[in-house]
């Protein structure tokens, strides 16, 4: 079956991309990078595909024989045109920075996470003239397993299987029409802070970092909006290929969002008690049942949209879906303990960068290299006082960070098949 959000997911209200940036401790040299992405594409050909019109006028996913792009500048290219050379996957550097810009719809940060590995692997074997440990990088040539490209449904049966736990929608706090924020292009904030410390303080607090995180940015939004009533709902990214029964090098996007609502009356608790409200929310949640019970409605929403009569229908009832799905004021989301092995001597830095979806305000992505556990702080209005809150509640408990300059975000769009 076609990916229906593959083809219809995406509009200018949710371009759903995300760029990760690897900020290497050295200029890139954009021929090596180049030829780089040309070796190691060869491994990945499930991500390189294109979307065509069958011989009867409907959209289709087929393989793309063309180069993946790498272009040079900060700038990301549309995906899925002819800048990307129609791929939905590009490469792009400036200075000492690599970005890898992806449609979301088409893998997750853990899915890509392999070929960013062989792309570097390829760079700095070349550009270094070094030969580098291999372990756990794929390099060209190697087998491309089944559990790395099966279809991403469950393993087993789900028949009779229910959820252990269906969250119910509530009005959330919104910072546009509730906390009378400005919209804006957006401006991101890169923070460090030694993994060592937030380990500590994680293992202090029984805490994980979407936990800790999601009660540090409910503080620091609560502390602007004391007059408001409305809930504070923080939306955490979880990785489903372990409910599914899938391998973790399964490449296809299998990210769902849990939901940490924190009503007004708990605003004051104190973070210990937060944290522990925080970590029943996600453990009731991210049970597989949950999951596995409502895949069997995903497949037959998938072919109600199948039987819709043109594109622009399919696209407009994914886009009323969408625009109605909204529970979160915020989201947060961390890729986990990446192996980057031999490579990590060469990288400074990993950040995963996104646009908040429509109606949320600010997004945070979380990554962990080299002793640090470094972060994407992005908001959409202007303003500099909930990253003041933010950092003010580290500081209060006592995790020292690193704060670069704020920067504009840049990520990239995609070719959108109906408007």
């Amino acid at each position: 079956m076609k990916d229906m959000m593959f083809l219809y997911g995406n509009n200018e209200n949710n371009q759903y991309t995300v760029r990760i940036e690897i900020q290497l401790k050295e200029a890139v040299d954009g021929g090596v990078l180049e030829h780089a992405v040309s070796v190691a594409e060869k491994r990945y050909p499930y991500f390189r595909i294109k979307v065509v019109r069958d011989e009867k006028g409907e959209l289709d996913i087929v393989f793309n024989d063309a180069p993946i792009s790498v272009t040079r500048g900060d700038a990301a290219v549309c995906l899925g045109t002819e800048k990307a050379n129609y791929h939905y996957v590009a490469v792009a550097y400036s200075e000492k920075n690599v970005y890898f810009d992806f449609y979301h719809a088409l893998t997750d940060a853990a899915g890509i996470i392999p070929f960013i590995k062989s792309v570097l692997y390829y760079y700095f074997s070349e550009k270094y003239h070094v030969e580098i440990a291999s372990d756990g990088i794929n390099l060209v040539g190697s087998e491309i397993p089944y559990e790395e490209i099966c279809d991403p449904v469950p393993q087993f049966s789900t028949e009779g299987i229910k959820p252990f736990y269906e969250y119910k929608k509530v009005p959330q706090f919104d910072f546009y029409n509730d906390g009378g924020m400005k919209f804006s292009e957006g401006i991101l904030y890169r923070i460090k802070i030694r993994e060592a410390d937030l380990m500590k303080y994680a293992k202090s607090n029984d805490g994980s970092p979407n936990a800790i995180f999601s009660v540090f940015l409910c503080k620091a939004i609560a502390q602007k909006h004391l007059n408001v009533e409305l809930p504070i709902v923080g939306g955490v990214a979880i990785n489903l290929r372990s409910a599914y029964g899938l391998a973790a090098n399964n490449y296809h996007n299998l990210v769902q969002v849990l939901h940490l609502k924190y009503d007004k009356a708990i605003w004051n608790w104190d973070i210990s008690k937060l944290l522990s409200c925080s970590r029943g929310m996600i453990f009731l949640q991210s049970q597989p049942e949950n999951f596995v019970a409502g895949y069997s409605n995903k497949n037959k929403f998938y072919d109600y949209i199948a039987q819709q009569g043109t594109d622009e229908e399919r696209w407009k009832i994914i886009m009323n879906i969408m625009e109605s799905h909204n529970l979160d004021t915020f989201d947060i989301s961390y890729v986990g303990r990446i192996n980057w092995g031999a490579l990590e001597r060469y990288i400074d830095g990993v950040y995963s960068i996104s646009y908040p979806s429509r109606g949320k305000g600010i997004s945070v992505k979380m990554n962990a290299v080299n002793g640090f556990f470094t972060m994407t702080f992005v908001q959409k209005f202007t303003g500099d006082t909930y990253i003041k809150n933010f950092l003010n509640v580290l500081k209060m408990e006592g995790i020292e960070c690193l704060v670069e300059d704020p920067t504009p975000v840049e990520t990239a769009k995609v070719l959108t098949y109906c408007k």
